[in-house]
């Protein structure tokens, strides 16, 4: 098992690679230690995240492809967000009603933010452009890695690879992004 970035008081997601059978994902309950597959599938699933009231999201793709899209997975059922083009990674919940999640198409890095209350929430997307060309996932790991927050946190704190610092981004302020001091990690 593969423990995946998602946490909280009652559980932590895991990740469990199958070969040809596929990667499920899993949540064990911190208090019983119980494990319960909540994606079990052929597909590839990984990077899941959870909010507060039990939604998950997560990146899928077929064996054979190599480009991830989107699964929300809520009390209301299962919905696949994709724009059937882009690398769509490491998802993060903010609060209980919009996702941030990092985007890789044509060598480009983003971090968008969608609203999930939306019938299309790529029509709502905001976006930060990263990298603008090289990006990889490994690239996007690293980043996504370097500063974890609670879900219910509005800003979102990284490094930056090409500034060389940590930076906060916040969508909704008229200064949307703030380098923080240069060489800050």
């Amino acid at each position: 098992l593969i423990l995946s970035r998602a946490a909280d008081n009652r559980a932590v997601l895991v990740e469990s690679p199958n070969g040809d059978q596929g990667r499920w994902i899993g949540r064990i309950d911190w208090a019983t230690g119980n494990l319960t597959w909540l994606v079990d599938d052929e597909y590839i699933n990984a990077f899941p995240t959870m909010n507060g009231v039990g939604d998950l999201a997560w990146s899928r793709r077929m064996n054979t492809e190599n480009r991830f899209h989107l699964v929300l997975k809520t009390i209301r059922g299962q919905r696949i967000i994709d724009d059937e083009e882009s690398d769509w990674i490491l998802p993060k919940f903010l609060g209980n009603d919009r996702l941030r999640v990092f985007r890789i198409l044509d060598g480009e890095l983003h971090l968008v933010e969608l609203d999930l209350r939306a019938r299309d929430p790529l029509l709502t997307a905001i976006s930060l452009p990263i990298v603008e060309k090289g990006a990889t996932r490994a690239l996007a790991w690293q980043i996504a890695t370097t500063n974890q927050t609670p879900f219910w946190h509005e800003t979102h704190a990284f490094y930056h690879p090409i500034l060389h610092r940590m930076v906060i981004w916040q969508p909704s302020n008229s200064v949307e992004m703030i380098p923080l001091v240069a060489g800050s990690i």
